[in-house]
Protein backbone atom coordinates (compact mmCIF):
# COMPACT_ATOMS: atom_id res chain seq x y z
CA UNK A 1 0.00 0.00 0.00
CA UNK A 2 1.06 3.45 -0.99
CA UNK A 3 1.88 5.56 1.85
CA UNK A 4 -0.04 8.85 2.25
CA UNK A 5 2.62 11.74 1.99
CA UNK A 6 0.41 14.22 4.24
CA UNK A 7 1.21 12.04 7.38
CA UNK A 8 5.06 12.00 6.78
CA UNK A 9 6.94 13.75 9.65
CA UNK A 10 9.31 16.27 8.48
CA UNK A 11 12.63 14.72 7.13
CA UNK A 12 14.79 15.92 10.37
CA UNK A 13 12.55 14.02 12.21
CA UNK A 14 12.26 11.17 10.24
CA UNK A 15 16.15 11.47 10.15
CA UNK A 16 16.35 10.83 14.06
CA UNK A 17 17.85 7.41 15.08
CA UNK A 18 15.02 6.89 18.35
CA UNK A 19 16.44 6.24 21.01
CA UNK A 20 17.24 2.30 21.89
CA UNK A 21 16.91 1.16 25.49
CA UNK A 22 18.21 -2.34 26.42
CA UNK A 23 15.83 -5.68 25.48
CA UNK A 24 12.89 -6.10 28.80
CA UNK A 25 15.19 -8.39 31.29
CA UNK A 26 12.61 -10.90 31.31
CA UNK A 27 12.60 -11.51 27.56
CA UNK A 28 16.28 -11.77 27.91
CA UNK A 29 16.09 -14.25 30.50
CA UNK A 30 13.57 -16.45 28.42
CA UNK A 31 16.03 -16.32 25.37
CA UNK A 32 18.99 -17.16 27.14
CA UNK A 33 17.83 -19.93 29.08
CA UNK A 34 18.55 -18.00 32.23
CA UNK A 35 17.07 -17.44 35.88
CA UNK A 36 18.90 -14.37 36.56
CA UNK A 37 20.38 -11.58 34.56
CA UNK A 38 23.30 -9.50 36.08
CA UNK A 39 22.00 -6.01 34.69
CA UNK A 40 25.11 -4.06 34.18
CA UNK A 41 24.26 -1.81 30.95
CA UNK A 42 22.30 0.84 32.83
CA UNK A 43 24.28 2.87 35.30
CA UNK A 44 21.37 1.66 38.05
CA UNK A 45 22.19 1.77 41.43
CA UNK A 46 22.70 -1.36 42.37
CA UNK A 47 22.06 -1.20 45.72
CA UNK A 48 18.57 -0.08 45.09
CA UNK A 49 16.13 2.70 46.90
CA UNK A 50 16.46 4.00 50.04
CA UNK A 51 13.87 2.39 52.38
CA UNK A 52 12.57 5.83 53.66
CA UNK A 53 11.91 6.62 49.80
CA UNK A 54 9.89 3.35 48.85
CA UNK A 55 7.98 4.57 52.62
CA UNK A 56 6.77 7.33 51.38
CA UNK A 57 6.51 6.03 47.53
CA UNK A 58 4.44 3.10 48.75
CA UNK A 59 2.31 5.22 51.08
CA UNK A 60 1.71 7.63 48.28
CA UNK A 61 -0.32 5.17 46.21
CA UNK A 62 -3.68 5.58 48.46
CA UNK A 63 -3.81 8.78 46.84
CA UNK A 64 -3.23 7.62 43.24
CA UNK A 65 -6.62 9.03 42.08
CA UNK A 66 -5.67 12.51 42.81
CA UNK A 67 -3.17 14.69 40.39
CA UNK A 68 0.31 15.51 41.54
CA UNK A 69 0.87 19.53 42.19
CA UNK A 70 1.69 20.31 38.80
CA UNK A 71 4.50 22.66 39.56
CA UNK A 72 6.34 19.96 42.49
CA UNK A 73 6.38 23.06 45.33
CA UNK A 74 7.58 20.95 48.25
CA UNK A 75 10.04 19.20 46.26
CA UNK A 76 11.43 22.26 44.49
CA UNK A 77 11.79 23.84 48.24
CA UNK A 78 13.34 21.68 49.59
CA UNK A 79 15.85 21.02 47.00
CA UNK A 80 16.14 24.63 47.21
CA UNK A 81 17.03 24.60 50.97
CA UNK A 82 19.52 21.97 50.21
CA UNK A 83 21.65 23.92 47.19
CA UNK A 84 21.09 27.45 48.59
CA UNK A 85 18.61 28.80 45.69
CA UNK A 86 15.14 30.41 45.76
CA UNK A 87 12.94 27.83 44.85
CA UNK A 88 12.02 29.74 41.74
CA UNK A 89 15.50 28.68 40.89
CA UNK A 90 14.66 25.00 40.51
CA UNK A 91 12.79 22.87 38.15
CA UNK A 92 12.13 19.44 37.88
CA UNK A 93 11.19 16.67 35.30
CA UNK A 94 10.13 13.53 34.10
CA UNK A 95 14.13 12.37 34.27
CA UNK A 96 16.78 15.23 33.50
CA UNK A 97 16.19 13.75 29.72
CA UNK A 98 13.13 15.51 29.98
CA UNK A 99 14.60 18.86 31.11
CA UNK A 100 17.21 18.49 27.96
CA UNK A 101 14.66 18.30 25.85
CA UNK A 102 12.60 21.52 27.23
CA UNK A 103 15.27 23.25 26.45
CA UNK A 104 16.09 22.76 23.03
CA UNK A 105 12.24 23.28 22.36
CA UNK A 106 12.26 26.81 23.96
CA UNK A 107 15.78 28.34 22.95
CA UNK A 108 16.84 26.44 19.44
CA UNK A 109 14.78 26.75 16.30
CA UNK A 110 15.32 25.65 13.23
CA UNK A 111 19.01 25.49 11.58
CA UNK A 112 20.43 27.09 15.15
CA UNK A 113 23.87 25.53 16.63
CA UNK A 114 23.87 23.45 19.50
CA UNK A 115 27.46 22.16 20.44
CA UNK A 116 28.33 18.63 22.49
CA UNK A 117 31.01 16.21 23.21
CA UNK A 118 31.02 13.77 20.25
CA UNK A 119 30.78 10.82 23.00
CA UNK A 120 28.42 12.64 25.18
CA UNK A 121 24.89 11.43 26.69
CA UNK A 122 22.70 10.74 23.32
CA UNK A 123 19.96 12.59 24.42
CA UNK A 124 21.50 16.16 23.69
CA UNK A 125 21.92 15.25 20.12
CA UNK A 126 18.47 13.30 19.68
CA UNK A 127 16.55 16.68 21.26
CA UNK A 128 18.39 19.00 19.20
CA UNK A 129 17.81 16.56 15.99
CA UNK A 130 13.71 17.36 16.95
CA UNK A 131 14.02 20.55 16.83
CA UNK A 132 15.95 21.28 13.73
CA UNK A 133 19.03 21.86 15.10
CA UNK A 134 22.73 22.31 13.39
CA UNK A 135 24.52 19.90 15.63
CA UNK A 136 28.08 20.19 16.58
CA UNK A 137 30.18 17.41 17.94
CA UNK A 138 33.26 18.12 19.65
CA UNK A 139 35.47 15.25 19.90
CA UNK A 140 37.46 14.87 23.48
CA UNK A 141 41.46 14.57 24.29
CA UNK A 142 42.73 11.30 22.44
CA UNK A 143 44.35 9.33 25.18
CA UNK A 144 42.69 10.93 27.78
CA UNK A 145 38.68 11.34 26.43
CA UNK A 146 38.39 14.10 28.87
CA UNK A 147 36.55 16.64 26.66
CA UNK A 148 38.39 19.39 25.11
CA UNK A 149 36.27 22.56 26.42
CA UNK A 150 37.94 25.58 24.81
CA UNK A 151 37.52 24.09 21.00
CA UNK A 152 33.42 23.19 22.80
CA UNK A 153 33.58 27.45 23.44
CA UNK A 154 35.57 28.33 20.44
CA UNK A 155 33.33 26.71 18.21
CA UNK A 156 30.22 27.33 20.01
CA UNK A 157 31.36 31.31 19.70
CA UNK A 158 32.17 31.28 15.79
CA UNK A 159 28.80 29.31 15.48
CA UNK A 160 26.71 31.39 17.36
CA UNK A 161 25.40 28.53 19.43
CA UNK A 162 22.18 28.57 21.61
CA UNK A 163 23.19 26.09 23.70
CA UNK A 164 26.39 23.74 24.93
CA UNK A 165 25.57 20.69 26.46
CA UNK A 166 28.60 19.03 28.86
CA UNK A 167 28.30 16.13 30.74
CA UNK A 168 30.04 16.12 34.16
CA UNK A 169 31.07 13.35 34.74
CA UNK A 170 31.01 12.06 31.31
CA UNK A 171 28.34 9.30 29.94
CA UNK A 172 29.38 6.90 28.85
CA UNK A 173 33.52 7.82 29.37
CA UNK A 174 33.07 8.50 33.05
CA UNK A 175 35.95 11.06 33.09
CA UNK A 176 35.20 14.76 33.65
CA UNK A 177 36.58 18.18 33.67
CA UNK A 178 37.97 19.84 36.69
CA UNK A 179 37.23 23.47 38.21
CA UNK A 180 40.33 24.81 36.31
CA UNK A 181 39.11 23.79 33.00
CA UNK A 182 35.93 25.07 33.54
CA UNK A 183 36.48 28.47 34.43
CA UNK A 184 38.58 28.82 31.37
CA UNK A 185 35.52 27.51 29.31
CA UNK A 186 33.62 30.52 30.89
CA UNK A 187 36.46 32.99 30.53
CA UNK A 188 36.09 32.44 26.71
CA UNK A 189 32.25 31.37 26.04
CA UNK A 190 30.11 34.64 25.01
CA UNK A 191 28.07 34.93 27.88
CA UNK A 192 24.80 34.65 25.31
CA UNK A 193 25.14 31.19 24.76
CA UNK A 194 23.77 29.21 27.37
CA UNK A 195 26.03 26.38 29.21
CA UNK A 196 23.74 23.26 29.78
CA UNK A 197 26.25 21.13 32.37
CA UNK A 198 24.54 17.55 33.33
CA UNK A 199 25.49 16.30 36.66
CA UNK A 200 23.43 13.14 36.77
CA UNK A 201 26.62 11.28 38.82
CA UNK A 202 27.38 14.57 40.57
CA UNK A 203 27.16 12.48 44.04
CA UNK A 204 29.44 9.64 43.37
CA UNK A 205 32.45 12.46 42.05
CA UNK A 206 34.83 13.11 45.09
CA UNK A 207 37.83 14.60 43.36
CA UNK A 208 38.70 17.82 45.34
CA UNK A 209 39.04 19.51 41.58
CA UNK A 210 35.58 18.82 40.78
CA UNK A 211 33.65 21.42 40.22
CA UNK A 212 30.01 21.64 41.98
CA UNK A 213 28.59 23.95 38.99
CA UNK A 214 25.79 25.96 41.63
CA UNK A 215 28.39 27.89 42.44
CA UNK A 216 29.03 29.01 38.68
CA UNK A 217 25.36 29.88 39.02
CA UNK A 218 25.32 31.89 42.05
CA UNK A 219 28.83 33.40 40.08
CA UNK A 220 25.99 34.93 37.58
CA UNK A 221 27.23 32.37 35.04
CA UNK A 222 24.42 32.00 31.84
CA UNK A 223 24.59 27.90 32.95
CA UNK A 224 21.73 25.27 33.89
CA UNK A 225 23.06 22.35 36.02
CA UNK A 226 20.77 19.22 35.54
CA UNK A 227 20.71 16.26 38.37
CA UNK A 228 18.97 13.63 38.41
CA UNK A 229 17.45 11.39 41.58
CA UNK A 230 17.59 8.11 38.81
CA UNK A 231 21.26 7.06 39.88
CA UNK A 232 22.41 7.55 43.43
CA UNK A 233 19.04 7.76 45.35
CA UNK A 234 17.94 4.70 42.98
CA UNK A 235 14.49 6.10 41.90
CA UNK A 236 15.46 5.24 38.01
CA UNK A 237 11.85 3.56 37.49
CA UNK A 238 9.85 6.45 39.18
CA UNK A 239 11.35 8.98 35.98
CA UNK A 240 11.70 12.22 38.19
CA UNK A 241 15.23 14.74 37.75
CA UNK A 242 15.26 18.58 37.99
CA UNK A 243 17.07 21.59 36.77
CA UNK A 244 18.75 24.60 38.56
CA UNK A 245 19.44 27.53 36.68
CA UNK A 246 17.44 31.24 36.68
CA UNK A 247 13.99 31.68 37.41
CA UNK A 248 13.65 34.07 34.28
CA UNK A 249 14.54 30.86 32.19
CA UNK A 250 12.27 28.48 33.84
CA UNK A 251 9.38 30.89 33.61
CA UNK A 252 9.97 30.46 29.23
CA UNK A 253 10.47 26.86 29.75
CA UNK A 254 6.89 26.34 31.36
CA UNK A 255 5.41 27.36 28.22
CA UNK A 256 6.38 23.95 26.84
CA UNK A 257 6.45 21.79 30.30
CA UNK A 258 3.71 19.26 29.78
CA UNK A 259 1.27 19.67 32.90
CA UNK A 260 1.77 17.33 35.77
CA UNK A 261 5.05 16.16 34.22
CA UNK A 262 5.88 14.76 37.59
CA UNK A 263 4.35 12.00 39.34
CA UNK A 264 3.11 12.61 42.88
CA UNK A 265 4.93 9.49 43.65
CA UNK A 266 7.84 10.57 42.56
CA UNK A 267 7.75 13.74 43.94
CA UNK A 268 7.69 12.17 47.92
CA UNK A 269 9.80 9.43 46.94
CA UNK A 270 12.53 12.36 45.92
CA UNK A 271 11.36 14.14 48.86
CA UNK A 272 12.89 11.24 51.38
CA UNK A 273 15.72 10.29 49.08
CA UNK A 274 16.70 13.47 49.64
CA UNK A 275 16.73 13.55 53.18
CA UNK A 276 18.35 10.29 53.52
CA UNK A 277 21.80 10.74 53.42
CA UNK A 278 23.17 7.90 54.99
CA UNK A 279 22.06 5.99 51.86
CA UNK A 280 23.56 8.19 49.61
CA UNK A 281 26.92 8.18 51.61
CA UNK A 282 26.25 4.31 52.10
CA UNK A 283 26.14 3.86 48.31
CA UNK A 284 29.29 6.29 46.97
CA UNK A 285 31.20 4.47 50.01
CA UNK A 286 30.78 0.97 48.13
CA UNK A 287 30.66 2.74 44.73
CA UNK A 288 33.95 3.60 45.00
CA UNK A 289 35.30 0.48 46.66
CA UNK A 290 33.70 -1.56 43.89
CA UNK A 291 35.07 0.83 41.40
CA UNK A 292 38.90 0.15 42.39
CA UNK A 293 38.22 -3.52 42.60
CA UNK A 294 36.66 -3.85 38.98
CA UNK A 295 40.37 -1.65 38.11
CA UNK A 296 42.40 -3.80 39.80
CA UNK A 297 40.76 -6.65 38.61
CA UNK A 298 41.37 -5.22 34.95
CA UNK A 299 44.75 -4.09 35.25
CA UNK A 300 45.66 -7.87 36.48
CA UNK A 301 43.86 -9.17 33.15
CA UNK A 302 45.53 -6.69 31.07
CA UNK A 303 41.97 -5.20 30.30
CA UNK A 304 41.78 -1.64 28.96
CA UNK A 305 39.61 1.21 30.62
CA UNK A 306 39.05 4.70 31.34
CA UNK A 307 39.50 6.00 34.66
CA UNK A 308 36.19 7.08 36.39
CA UNK A 309 34.44 8.97 38.69
CA UNK A 310 31.16 7.67 38.31
CA UNK A 311 29.63 4.17 38.83
CA UNK A 312 30.48 3.17 35.79
CA UNK A 313 33.62 2.26 33.39
CA UNK A 314 34.10 2.39 29.47
CA UNK A 315 36.15 -0.97 29.00
CA UNK A 316 37.79 -1.57 25.55
CA UNK A 317 37.77 -5.67 25.13
CA UNK A 318 39.46 -5.24 21.81
CA UNK A 319 37.26 -7.56 20.10
CA UNK A 320 33.77 -6.16 18.06
CA UNK A 321 31.89 -4.62 20.84
CA UNK A 322 28.48 -7.15 18.83
CA UNK A 323 29.79 -10.17 19.44
CA UNK A 324 31.23 -10.19 22.98
CA UNK A 325 27.73 -8.07 23.76
CA UNK A 326 26.60 -11.93 23.21
CA UNK A 327 28.74 -13.85 24.68
CA UNK A 328 28.49 -12.12 27.85
CA UNK A 329 24.53 -11.82 27.87
CA UNK A 330 25.04 -15.64 26.98
CA UNK A 331 26.70 -15.91 30.27
CA UNK A 332 23.89 -14.09 32.23
CA UNK A 333 25.73 -10.72 32.32
CA UNK A 334 24.16 -7.56 30.47
CA UNK A 335 26.48 -4.87 29.62
CA UNK A 336 26.28 -1.42 27.20
CA UNK A 337 28.18 -1.77 23.88
CA UNK A 338 29.56 1.55 22.38
CA UNK A 339 29.12 0.51 18.67
CA UNK A 340 26.75 3.19 18.22
CA UNK A 341 29.19 5.75 19.07
CA UNK A 342 32.05 4.62 16.51
CA UNK A 343 33.57 3.26 19.51
CA UNK A 344 33.48 -0.58 18.13
CA UNK A 345 35.23 -2.38 20.61
CA UNK A 346 34.10 -0.27 23.66
CA UNK A 347 31.31 -1.45 26.38
CA UNK A 348 29.98 0.57 29.02
CA UNK A 349 29.64 -1.70 32.29
CA UNK A 350 28.18 -0.47 35.31
CA UNK A 351 30.34 -0.89 38.52
CA UNK A 352 27.90 -3.50 40.63
CA UNK A 353 27.89 -4.99 43.85
CA UNK A 354 31.14 -7.54 44.38
CA UNK A 355 29.06 -10.68 43.42
CA UNK A 356 27.87 -9.10 40.42
CA UNK A 357 31.07 -7.88 39.51
CA UNK A 358 32.95 -11.53 40.07
CA UNK A 359 29.84 -12.97 37.53
CA UNK A 360 31.37 -10.47 35.38
CA UNK A 361 34.68 -11.02 35.26
CA UNK A 362 33.85 -14.66 35.57
CA UNK A 363 32.20 -14.17 31.97
CA UNK A 364 34.87 -11.99 30.41
CA UNK A 365 37.60 -14.51 31.53
CA UNK A 366 35.41 -17.18 29.40
CA UNK A 367 35.14 -15.06 26.20
CA UNK A 368 36.18 -16.53 22.87
CA UNK A 369 38.22 -14.24 20.45
CA UNK A 370 35.94 -12.66 17.98
CA UNK A 371 36.80 -10.72 14.36
CA UNK A 372 35.06 -7.95 12.56
CA UNK A 373 31.98 -9.78 10.42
Amino acid sequence: MRRDSRFLAPDYVRRIVPYRPGRPTDLLCSCSNLDELCLLASNENPYGSSARAIEAASTCLGKAHLYPDGGGYQLRTELAAALGVAPEAVALGNGSAELVDMLCKTFVTDGQCVVMSRYGFVQYRLSAQAVNAEIVDVAPFAGSMVDDLATMAETANARQARIVFIANPNNPTGTYVTREQLDGYFAAIDPRILTVIDQAYFEYAGEADYPDVVDDLKAGRNVVVLRTFSKIHGLAALRIGYGVGSPDLWAQLECVRLPFNTSAIAQVAGQAALADGAHVERCRRLNLEERTYLGAEFDRRGISYLPSIANFLMVDLHMPAKQTFEQLLQRGVLVRPLDGYGLSTCHRITVGTRVQNERLLMAIDRLSPVHDE
